[in-house]
């Protein structure tokens, strides 16, 4: 009985030391700044986002990635761009994993690597290795990096473009949804047409309207 119960116990504690996980993709083969809930992937809730921080590029698509037998809608990152995701109020991420390939052949001449995750900046050296897989969706580079507890954090590669599909590893936050909300509540609202670009006055149409941490689709009559 005692090996039972030891055997119980620990299954349970493997059980509450997993994270849940997000896998971010482009679903829809859509070229525009933001990603946001479904575009993202069918199963993605509403508050997950991701954006090109520069509003001058796009996130566009590329073949599929299977991850644990299901395909992925690759998203194809600008060079050298940073990139944000932003979770919903009251998550925050602990880890990205990165399931990538690139759209030159520039592991030799221009290699490409993740230069920036969650704030912390990466030399070619120090990073985890360079993304070698040349539009070899079959074979990706896989890369982890850790993120610490942020309900949003920023990403960037150097050298050629990659195709890459995030999975996002989370875990309820320390901060209350509450305090999350109320601090959305008083953040300066901003307004994007679909294709990313920075609308002033939004009028007649659907808009992604950003405030705070909370993005989200609208219809403005």
């Amino acid at each position: 009985m005692k090996k039972i119960f030891t055997l119980l116990a620990a299954t349970l504690l493997s059980f509450s030391a997993m994270a849940d996980t997000m896998i971010l993709s482009n679903v829809g083969k859509v070229k525009q700044n933001i990603l946001s809930g479904s575009e993202l992937g069918t199963d993605v809730p509403e508050g997950w986002s991701l954006q090109c921080m520069n509003e001058a590029k796009n996130l566009e698509s590329g073949n599929e990635f299977t991850i644990d037998g299901n395909a992925y809608r690759a998203i194809k990152f600008s060079n050298g761009a940073q990139n944000t995701v932003t979770l919903p109020a009251g998550l925050v991420a602990t880890k990205v994993t990165f399931y990538a390939t690139i759209n030159k052949d520039g592991a030799t001449n221009r290699p490409c690597y993740w230069a920036e995750v969650a704030g912390a900046e990466y030399t070619v050296d120090e990073n985890n290795g360079i993304i070698e897989s040349f539009k070899d969706y079959e074979n990706p580079n896989i890369q982890s990096f850790t993120v610490n507890k942020l309900n949003s954090f920023t990403f960037k590669n150097a050298g050629e473009q990659p195709f890459a599909v995030l999975v996002v590893e989370y875990e309820p936050g320390n901060t209350s949804a509450i305090t999350d909300i109320v601090s959305d509540e008083n953040a300066p609202v901003e307004y994007f047409n679909l294709q990313g670009v920075r609308v002033e006055n939004p009028a007649n149409g659907i808009f992604i309207k950003r405030q705070g941490s909370k993005v989200e689709k609208v219809i403005v009559k």
